[in-house]
């Protein structure tokens, strides 16, 4: 299956997903997270925040803050661009680009981490730790950056089940994860 084919198959079976089951399911996705060694240990996270039926990151977003980790979450600079900024709450976040919600970057911080782990979105994952993301690049440009200025991230991928997939086409470009949760899966 070609990546447009995987893609669209992928957002079909998200649609299909009860907001139910995306609470349970971020919930145990969220418990799997927490009892990695990468979050124990590490002092700052960077995820994306949920939209259209993805895993929930809220959760893990409020537990970090508990945690005493800094926090930070994209936003849209210009097209194909992202940077993170910290956030001290869910209250910092307003709608923006996509309307997915980013921080007001006027009132906080650019993230600049040396290192840090990191939440990655993405449509399908497979075993071989290759991503699918959604056409736009935007998170396989920041990773290349932040390799290239010599920054050290470890990267994961929360996923449901049918997210998992046997093969995706990858390119040299395309960014690859180092964990994925699915399940009761740490892949």
């Amino acid at each position: 299956m070609n990546k447009p084919e995987l893609r669209a198959k992928i957002k079909e079976e998200k649609l299909k997903l009860s907001e139910q089951f995306i609470l349970d399911y971020s919930t145990k996705i969220s418990r799997l997270f927490f009892s990695l060694p990468a979050y124990k240990e590490a002092n700052v996270i960077y995820t994306y925040v949920a939209f259209n039926n993805e895993i929930i990151t809220e959760y893990i977003i409020e537990q970090a803050l508990k945690d005493g980790k800094k926090v930070a979450v994209p936003k849209v600079e210009c097209p194909g661009i992202i940077e993170f900024y910290y956030i001290t709450d869910l209250a910092s976040l307003q709608p923006g680009t996509y309307n997915i919600l980013e921080p007001n970057s006027l009132n906080c911080q650019k993230a600049e981490d040396k290192d840090f782990l990191m939440i990655i979105p993405g449509l399908a994952f497979d075993k071989n730790h290759n991503r699918l993301g959604y056409g736009g690049g935007y998170y396989d440009r920041f990773i290349k950056r932040a390799k290239d200025s010599g920054k050290n991230l470890k990267k994961i991928a929360v996923a449901y089940p049918f997210q998992v997939v046997s093969e995706i086409p990858a390119m040299e470009f395309d960014e690859k994860v180092d964990i994925i949760l699915a399940a009761d899966e740490i892949i």
